[in-house]
């Protein structure tokens, strides 16, 4: 059976909308809050494209997690046409964890970052506080 021709790129446009596969593994000192992920949209010539919204899907039980605006150096791949991009900081949303005091152990949370062109990245984070 021969598939119509807009089902090929329907199916490509859904991929945009991803949930990530597998905790992404952290390590943290106890009592010390620590940037866990970054967060950025850049344009072709390397200007920002603002509008990042991060959300808290299931908030960590022994610590806190919060988005912060800041300035990073985004890392694209030498194939990604902004790899030139990687030369200078961009406006960027990071995701913090606090430890609560005295906590040393295993937590983890669920977050979600919706860009400006509607993608959505899930993420899970297991962090190990020591």
């Amino acid at each position: 059976m021969k598939l119509p021709f807009w089902i090929p790129a329907f199916l490509g446009l859904a991929a945009c909308n991803t949930v990530g596969s597998g905790a992404i593994p952290k390590a943290i000192p106890e009592g010390v809050p620590r940037k866990i992920n970054t967060y950025y949209s850049i344009n072709q010539d390397c200007t920002a494209d603002p509008g990042i919204l991060g959300r808290v899907v299931v908030a960590p039980e022994n610590g806190r997690v919060s988005f912060r605006p800041g300035a990073d150096y985004p890392s694209y791949p030498r194939t990604n046409s902004r790899y030139r991009c990687n030369l200078k900081k961009a406006p960027s949303v990071q995701l913090w964890y606090t430890p609560n005091p005295g906590f040393r152990g295993s937590d983890s949370t669920i977050v979600e970052a919706l860009y400006p062109d509607g993608t959505v990245i899930k993420r899970t984070f297991t962090i190990d506080v020591r």
